[in-house]
C-alpha cells in the first residue's frame, strides 16, 4: 500500500476502527512488528467519522451496512483506506474487503475506491488478494 506524503506527515500511523470493539481489541492484542512505514501504530476506537482524525485506515464494522455510503461521502477525497468484512463491502465502496472462504480469512480489492482515495496497491498485495474489481491503470 502507498499513501501520499502528506498522509504519512504524522508521528503515528493511526488505523480507526468504527463500531466494531472485538477487531479494536484483537488489532490492539498483536505483538508490534515494528513501526509501520517508519511510524508507531495507533488504534483508535471511533464512534462516527468525525473521530476519524488523520487516521490513515479505517474499519467500519458491520453495524455501518445500511449508512455505509454515506459514511465514506463524509470522507471522499481523503487519503483513508477503507476496510470491511461484509457481503459486498467493495460494491459499496470499500477498497479492501475481508471475507470468509471455506473457513479461511481472504480479501478482496477495488482498485476503483483505492485510487478516489489516492492511494495504490502493491502488485505483491494484488497478487494475494481472492478478487480484484477493476482494472489496474495502464
Amino acid at each position: 500500500m502507498s499513501w501520499p506524503p502528506s498522509a504519512l506527515a504524522r508521528p503515528e500511523f493511526t488505523i480507526a476502527v468504527l463500531d466494531d470493539e472485538a477487531v479494536a481489541a484483537d488489532l490492539e492484542r498483536m505483538p508490534p512488528q515494528g513501526a509501520l512505514k517508519a511510524m508507531r501504530v495507533r488504534i483508535r476506537r471511533v464512534t462516527g467519522i468525525a473521530g476519524l482524525g488523520d487516521a490513515q485506515i479505517l474499519y467500519i464494522g458491520r453495524g455501518h451496512a445500511n449508512t455505509f455510503t454515506r459514511q465514506l461521502a463524509l470522507i471522499a477525497g481523503r487519503p483513508v483506506l477503507v476496510v470491511t468484512s461484509q457481503r459486498g463491502g467493495l460494491d459499496d465502496g470499500s477498497a479492501i474487503n475481508f471475507l470468509l472462504v471455506h473457513r479461511h480469512v481472504r480479501f478482496e480489492i477495488s482498485l476503483a475506491a483505492a485510487r478516489r482515495a489516492g492511494l495504490s496497491i502493491s502488485a505483491d498485495l494484488l497478487s494475494v488478494a481472492a478478487r480484484i474489481k477493476g482494472r489496474a491503470p495502464q
